[in-house]
């Protein structure tokens, strides 16, 4: 992949702590939290989601980030850089990854998830429109490890820009790499290796749409997209789940002709669900419907993969989307908008003791394992 360093924009520090006005992907902001975050007059929410009720909301956005940079509430740096990004997470450990410019031509990555056309085209209009890109995508390598140790040096000497802690617990830092002799050097690591996208499939397509549609020559800055390079080989690396829920009952006696096994299941927290399919005999899917309790169900790997129109990565979230057709899906369902995800397990609980859905999936979390048998098997 090609990776470049780059000119970023940050709050001046006369803000104060840049923690405070961190905000979660889009994708993890409902209506609620975003009205509340948008309190805080400087919040980055009022970039990402902004006030759907102010005229057009976009156009807003991109007024607001006009206003900031003339205000010198935002700034710009005066050099390209990498930067160093580390999370300690709430369950103990430190993982650390790369921040940079992915360069979209040249660059060999592999999805493992579909799109929503109606969240691409919502997120392709506010890029045309405030033409920054404004989060990253969480990249995985199969560098052997080797930029994981590389991280661990620069991780010596590090001086912390900003840090915040996310929802989950999780606290994230980072730190400037600036040196032009360092970033050759996790260019050159880094070149011609592979890249699978553990989140933010719908912010690569949106920066894949524009730069065809403007005609982005390569190595410029629309031809490119923040990314956050981690290590398949790093330590404490679990990419968390998203769970599936439709708003009208498939056909489930299809789905149960491909499971061995169902144990039933009688918590009270979305946490607790997310955490049985986790541990389950895998592979496992929880399936819930809003007429009754979840299952835990064991899928019949082998029959899924032999069905199979094509090779299948051999991953709980795709075999389970190998039986799209098998329910009564369209090839359109899981980027219509038929299929709605959740990353939040405890939202989507709440949302079935309220029966606003007919039936909800859960996924247990994918291993650095099976990230690298999906790039093994994906053409």
């Amino acid at each position: 992949m090609r990776l470049f360093a780059f000119r970023g924009t940050r709050y001046h520090p006369s803000n104060g702590d840049p923690g405070r006005l961190a905000a979660p992907p889009f994708d993890q902001i409902d209506d609620e939290l975003a009205a509340r975050l948008r309190q805080e007059p400087h919040h980055f929410a009022h970039l990402t989601r902004p006030d759907p009720n102010a005229g057009d909301p976009h156009e807003r956005a991109t007024e607001t980030q006009r206003r900031w940079l003339e205000e010198g509430i935002l700034i710009e740096e005066k050099e390209p850089a990498l930067y160093l990004y580390e999370t300690h997470l709430a369950t103990g450990g430190t993982r650390l990854g790369l921040c940079g410019l992915l360069g979209l031509h040249g660059s060999k990555v592999r999805p493992h998830e579909r799109t929503v056309a109606k969240t691409v085209d919502e997120r392709l209009d506010l890029l045309r429109k405030i033409r920054t890109d404004l989060e990253p995508i969480f990249l995985l390598t199969n560098d052997d490890g080797e930029l994981d140790r590389e991280l661990e040096s620069d991780h010596e000497e590090a001086r912390w820009l900003a840090s915040w802690r996310d929802g989950f617990g999780h606290m994230h830092s980072i730190a400037k790499i600036d040196e032009e002799e360092r970033i050759e050097e996790y260019k050159e690591l880094l070149d011609g290796l592979t890249g699978l996208i553990a989140d933010g499939h719908h912010r690569f397509k949106v920066a894949s749409l524009y730069a065809d549609e403007i005609g982005a020559e390569s190595g410029t800055a629309p031809a490119t997209k923040l990314v956050v390079l981690v290590s398949l080989g790093s330590p404490y690396l679990s990419i968390d789940p998203i769970h599936r829920a439709v708003r009208e009952r498939p056909d489930l006696d299809a789905f149960r002709r491909y499971v061995v096994a169902e144990v039933p299941w009688s918590g009270q927290t979305g946490s607790g669900l997310a955490l049985a399919v986790a541990t389950a005999r895998q592979p496992a899917v929880a399936l819930w419907e809003s007429s009754g309790d979840p299952v835990i169900c064991t899928l019949d790997r082998e029959r899924i993969l032999q069905q199979a129109d094509g090779p299948v990565p051999d991953l709980p979230v795709t075999l389970f989307h190998a039986l799209s057709d098998e329910m009564g899906w369209s090839d359109e369902a899981d980027s219509d908008g038929t299929i709605v995800y959740r990353s939040d397990p405890d939202k989507l609980f709440r949302e079935m003791v309220k029966r606003e859905f007919a039936t909800s999936f859960w996924l247990p979390p994918m291993s650095a394992e099976g990230f690298s048998k999906a790039l093994a098997t994906v053409d």
